[in-house]
């Protein structure tokens, strides 16, 4: 296939897809029924997200329902990852210790490595804001995670799997335990609190959480920021781990 024409194939499926989706999307367009008005279960989420005496106090809908409404399933799918995590290493150990004896100078040249540098403060305070203001916009831990993830992704590429990256795992892994178990204890003091105040044992179903009340100025939903800043640290932790260990099975080489 030539070139003009793998170019006009890529044209023609990016129009595709930008047409149906329009279709698909813009009220008065589209060829299929959309549903404007809101769902019972919609409405829900909705008022009782943000409503005194009910939930997170977020205003951030889609991160009360990760952390609130649907919580346990978020916590059996951090329960999920981290097992296939320690599974992973199980298996990895020896290749870990082989790549070690290995010691070949890698890594980008200096323009891409001074380029990182400089960028990686701004990945850093972008990941701070996700965790930070999760609850008040799109973001959250996870996506804050993933971003030091990636950067630490770039830092391997760029620099190589160094010995000190290696001896790094376990460091990782303890991070990534400390901060399950730190977010398991906050999954419990809701329970505890109803249960001191006679308002029935409960933890992460939509109901009333502790918060941060600043007389004459606001409520912060400490609660939520807890939760969205040891949830980063835990997925930082883990895929960092699963980089490197992808990074190895693939034959990259490390140095000294």
């Amino acid at each position: 296939m030539s070139g003009y024409r793998k170019l006009f194939v890529a044209f023609s499926f990016v129009v595709t897809s930008l047409v149906v989706a329009c279709l698909a999307t813009l009220k008065g367009v589209t060829l299929l029924p959309v549903r404007v008005e809101m769902g019972v279960a919609g409405a829900y989420y909705v008022t009782h997200s943000y409503v005194i005496g009910f939930s997170l106090w977020v205003r951030s809908v889609v991160n009360a329902v990760i952390w609130d409404f649907r919580a346990v399933d978020t916590f059996f799918e951090t329960a999920v990852l981290f097992a296939a995590l320690l599974a992973t290493l199980t298996f990895t150990t020896e290749l870990i210790g082989e790549t070690r004896r290995v010691g070949k100078g890698v890594g980008l040249s200096p323009v891409v490595t001074t380029a990182l540098k400089l960028s990686l403060p701004l990945a850093l305070a972008v990941a701070g804001g996700l965790a930070l203001e999760g609850h008040l916009s799109p973001g959250g831990g996870f996506q804050s995670g993933a971003v030091v993830a990636v950067m630490a992704f770039l830092l391997m590429a760029a620099y190589g799997v160094t010995t000190g990256w290696l001896e790094r795992v376990r460091a990782l892994l303890l991070t990534r335990s400390v901060a399950l178990l730190a977010l398991s204890v906050l999954a419990v003091v809701p329970a505890i609190i109803g249960m001191l105040y006679g308002l029935g044992p409960y933890a992460l179903t939509g109901r009333p959480v502790p918060k941060l009340v600043i007389p004459g100025c606001c409520v912060v939903p400490v609660y939520m920021v807890l939760l969205n800043v040891f949830e980063a640290v835990a997925v930082g932790a883990a895929f960092t781990i699963v980089g490197l260990v992808v990074w190895l099975s693939m034959g990259g080489e490390n140095r000294e």
